[in-house]
């Protein structure tokens, strides 16, 4: 026969052992839970990352035009110099 004593023992170890057990599928539950949405959080942060990034680069590479120079028109005696030298 078994004392007394070990007995309480080990069926208080196989308890702790048990719990310990439970905890940890718990925890592996609620970690498996955590990681679709951490997965959602995470793509929707590299998607705006990306959309950000890519509006930077478009306004970067969009052409622009130069600026005009404003050139004022004489019809004044250059005209009619250019025109007598032509």
């Amino acid at each position: 026969m078994i004392a007394p004593m070990f007995e309480a023992r080990t069926v208080e170890y196989r308890k702790q052992d048990l719990l310990r057990q439970a905890r940890i599928q718990q925890l592996a539950r609620e970690a498996a839970a955590d990681r679709t949405t951490m997965q959602r959080r995470f793509r929707a942060m590299l998607a705006d990352l990306l959309i950000a990034s890519g509006e930077r680069l478009k306004a970067g590479t969009e052409p622009t035009a130069p600026p005009r120079e404003r050139v004022e028109r004489r019809s004044g005696s250059f005209a009619r110099t250019f025109n007598a030298r032509g």
